[in-house]
C-alpha cells in the first residue's frame, strides 16, 4: 500500500464492516494492534472482532481497496454512549485523522475510552481533544463530547467528568 502525498489515492471513506470483511478485520487487528496498548485481552479475540462486525460495530476505512484503519465499538445499553473498544491504523496512514475519522463515524454519542497508565494511547488521547474521566492504578478511563456524526455535530453527557483530572 502506498501513501505518497504527492499522488492522489483513492480512498473509500469510513463505512460499517460486513461480514465479507471479517475475516479482513481479524487479521488486521492482529497485526497492526499491539497487545500491550490493549486494555483488555478479550479485545483481541477473533470471535469477538466477528461478534462485533455481525452487530455492526466495526467501521473500516478503505484506501486503493485495502484496509488502512479500523475501529470497533460498542453501544451502551443503559446510555447514549460509545464505548471505544480497540482501533488501529495501517503504519503508511498514520499521522492523517484516519483514527479520528472513524471515531466520528460512530453512532451519535459521548465516546468513552479506556487504557493502561503506561500506554502511549494516553498521549493520543490528550492530543486529540479527550478528557482523562478517571484514572486508577490499572486504567484511564477518556471521554470525547460533542463528536460528529454525519456533519452534526453533538454533544451527549452520559457521565460528569471526574473532578481533578481535566
Amino acid at each position: 500500500m502506498s501513501a505518497s502525498s504527492d499522488t492522489p489515492v483513492p480512498l473509500d471513506g469510513p463505512r460499517l464492516a460486513g461480514p465479507k470483511d471479517a475475516a479482513a478485520c481479524v487479521a488486521f487487528f492482529q497485526r497492526y494492534l499491539n497487545p500491550e496498548e490493549v486494555f483488555s485481552p478479550e479485545f483481541l479475540c477473533p470471535l469477538g472482532v466477528r461478534a462485533a462486525v455481525q452487530r455492526r460495530e466495526v467501521i473500516i476505512f478503505l484506501a486503493v481497496n485495502e484496509l488502512a484503519a479500523a475501529l470497533r465499538f460498542y453501544r451502551r445499553k443503559r446510555s447514549e454512549c460509545i464505548s471505544i473498544y480497540q482501533f488501529a491504523v495501517h503504519p503508511t496512514w498514520r499521522g492523517r485523522l484516519l483514527s479520528r475519522l472513524l471515531i466520528d463515524a460512530a453512532p451519535p454519542g459521548t465516546r468513552l475510552s479506556s487504557c493502561s497508565p503506561r500506554s502511549s494511547l494516553n498521549d493520543y488521547y490528550r492530543n486529540t481533544g479527550w478528557r482523562l474521566r478517571r484514572c486508577t492504578p490499572t486504567e484511564h478511563e477518556w471521554i470525547l463530547t460533542g463528536a460528529t456524526d454525519g456533519g452534526v455535530n453533538r454533544t451527549v453527557g452520559c457521565f460528569s467528568p471526574c473532578r481533578g483530572h481535566l
